[in-house]
């Protein structure tokens, strides 16, 4: 089945179609505090501060803004350090808002195809929330992201295949993740599989699109009638039924049951009501651009190949990640790598810095190790970008967590802010500094997407499909 057939057999919301416009007018809570696993929350939305430090005080300046994320980079980090560092930032930011007497929402941004520390992260949030005097009902989940064409209808999470049929995220490359694997797209059976057994998926309560498109009331009845911590899955296909949710959490918040909302980019644009603008080009003509690609999925390696057969202004300069194994093999393949790079951008280049394309797994590895492997090679990597930042004025980061340790490590940034959308689903980053940084997901676009967003931040080229794109993402707000 194709989306477009889906949405047709469910195109009716009986309540009227038009429910979605309250939310902005009615927002959940005084704060909405995102915790974000990677640095791709912004995705879908414009002009919202990311903080990338979660001590007392740096939240206690955030509070004073109606929404913004803690960019926790928890996916890259073992699974009881994530819940730490989760339970730390969550509880950080409950205390700050409730010492400025103001209301908060959590919300839980995490990767749309399900490769995710749960249940340890929902269970540190809750206890922080708890222990901050602002106990949880439940949480609600729906991985929505329809700027990357992930959607749950049935319960499963599905993605989009080439020609438009709809796709289970467990048949992806997605699902074997040496790290998040999982075998089933089935929510509440992912459930029970990643809780050992301590969320049946028996009881998780179950929000099917019939009942999504019923409105906002008919869930917050299903979701009132629950006890204990509450599991919810909702089916969600468009952002019409992403604000049904939405408005059901700020019905039941008003009736003093509060729900955690853990979803995807686009359910964070409902959760805060905002608008995506687009980043207006950032170059003169004398500007430099770094692409740092250290993503290894099929989609990027396509995006790469097109980029390089369409513009000649762009030198690449290729990282063997297989030095990681030797220490002096990793620095002077650093220094190699570093020199390439000075000498294309003096030449005038804009610059690709990639990984070799060959992902390196160690089959007889634990998770963790493996894990632990992939961070590595990702810092010896990104200090290449470190020691030429300088020498460049704006950035494309390809991958999550490669654009999560440039602006921490390559920038030592705190703050930044979603600037507004280069093309669809890839924000751009404003930094204290003033530099710009494009966030491009691996999982993001066809294959002439890097093109397009490199060409968008060179000189404002832009396909009149994609502002298309924008445009119709954009009609419901």
């Amino acid at each position: 089945m194709k989306l477009s057939e889906l949405s047709e057999l469910y195109s009716h919301y009986p309540d009227g179609s038009t429910e979605w416009w309250n939310a902005a007018a009615s927002p959940i809570a005084d704060v909405t505090v995102i915790l974000d696993d990677d640095p791709l929350g912004g995705q879908a939305v414009s002009g919202v501060p990311v903080y990338l430090a979660w001590d007392p005080e740096t939240m206690s300046e955030a509070v004073r803004s109606r929404a913004f994320f803690i960019l926790t980079s928890s996916r890259s980090l073992p699974e009881k350090e994530a819940a730490a560092v989760c339970y730390e930032a969550a509880c950080n930011a409950a205390r700050a808002a409730a010492a400025a007497g103001k209301t908060v929402q959590m919300v839980c941004r995490s990767d749309s195809t399900l490769r995710i520390h749960y249940p340890a992260e929902k269970e540190a949030v809750a206890s922080a929330l708890a222990d901050a005097g602002m106990p949880q009902s439940g949480e609600i989940f729906f991985p929505f992201f329809e700027e990357g064409e992930r959607y749950t209808y049935g319960l499963k999470q599905y993605g989009i295949r080439p020609g438009g049929s709809l796709i289970p995220v467990s048949d992806m490359e997605y699902a074997h993740d040496r790290t998040f694997g999982f075998s089933t797209s089935f929510i509440p059976g992912w459930m029970e599989m990643k809780s050992g057994g301590r969320i049946p998926a028996d009881s998780v309560v179950r929000l099917p699109l019939d009942i999504i498109r019923r409105g906002s009331g008919e869930i917050a009845r299903r979701l009132a009638g629950g006890s204990g911590f509450i599991h919810a899955v909702a089916d969600c296909i468009e952002y019409r039924d992403a604000f049904s949710i939405v408005r059901a959490v700020a019905e039941l918040r008003a009736e003093g049951r509060h729900f955690m909302i853990r979803t995807a980019a686009s359910g964070v644009r409902a959760a805060i009501f905002n608008h995506p603008d687009p980043v207006p080009p950032c170059l003169a003509a004398e500007g430099r651009i770094l692409i740092v690609a250290g993503s290894h999925i099929r989609k990027t390696t396509e995006q790469i190949r097109c980029l390089l057969e369409s513009e000649g202004r762009i030198r690449a300069v290729v990282f063997d990640q297989k030095c990681i194994f030797s220490p002096e093999a990793a620095e002077a393949e650093k220094a190699r790598a570093v020199k390439e790079i000075m000498e294309a951008a003096e030449a005038g280049f804009d610059v690709l810095l990639e990984t070799g394309r060959e992902r390196i797994d160690l089959p007889s590895a634990s998770p963790e190790e493996q894990l632990a492997l992939t961070v590595g090679i990702s810092h010896a990597f990104l200090s290449v970008a470190a020691s030429v930042r300088k020498g460049f004025d704006a950035f494309i980061a390809k991958g999550g967590n490669t654009a999560s340790d440039l602006v921490r490590g390559c920038f030592g940034a705190r703050s930044a802010l979603v600037a507004g959308q280069v093309i669809r689903g890839v924000p751009a980053w404003r930094l204290p500094d003033g530099h710009l940084v494009a966030v491009f997901a691996g999982n993001v676009g066809d294959e002439k997407s890097l093109l397009e967003a490199y060409r968008r931040m060179r000189d404002g080229i832009i396909s009149s499909s994609l502002l298309q794109a924008v445009s119709d993402s954009d009609a419901v707000s």
